[in-house]
């Protein structure tokens, strides 16, 4: 039982590589209306604010190269993004009430915002301004932000379940601590 307490970054991190395989089957079949979406906020989101700080980073070091793996951007751009973020949020969850969905949805959001405006800085000083679209990085952004507010409870609750299924219950963790 230990054991798994100990390692249940292994079990989030298979649930956001599940979350990430499926919005990218996603995106393949929404190609046709040129719309790419990003949900790297909902998983950061999870991690930060449902996990200790160990844990957290332990789930998001593999995707974020997962995500890098993927990236046109130079190596290690999702990496530092992903992992300064998420420890941003950690340091500024006292002040968040984190068991209401209320206020982890514009959490979620605002990172995912974050996460956009990094990838665009990026791409603007490694590619210029010519070869960013500023319409469709919006248009990106707005349908992104729109599937993570409709996705972010069921995310939530479906990492929350998988935990208790193998005996952790985080939720009663968060309120001794």
């Amino acid at each position: 039982m230990n054991t798994l307490s100990n390692n249940r970054w292994i079990f989030v991190s298979f649930g956001h590589y599940l979350l990430l395989f499926l919005v990218g089957q996603l995106n393949h079949q929404l190609t046709y209306f040129h719309i790419h979406l990003t949900i790297t906020g909902l998983v950061i989101a999870f991690s930060s604010l449902e996990l200790n700080f160990r844990q957290s980073f332990l789930s998001l070091v593999p995707i974020a190269f997962f995500i890098d793996a993927k990236s046109p951007l130079v190596f290690g751009t999702s990496f530092i993004v992903i992992l300064s973020l998420s420890t941003a949020i950690y340091m500024l969850r006292s002040r968040f009430r984190r068991e209401q969905a209320r206020t982890s949805i514009p959490i979620s959001l605002a990172i995912n915002l974050s996460v956009f405006s990094a990838y665009t800085f990026y791409s603007v000083k490694h590619m210029g301004w010519d070869q960013i679209n500023i319409a469709m990085t919006f248009w990106n952004l707005f349908w992104s932000s729109l599937v993570i507010a409709i996705l972010h409870p069921i995310y939530f609750d479906l990492q929350i379940m998988m935990l208790e299924f193998i005996g952790i219950r985080i939720t009663e963790e968060q309120r001794e601590t």
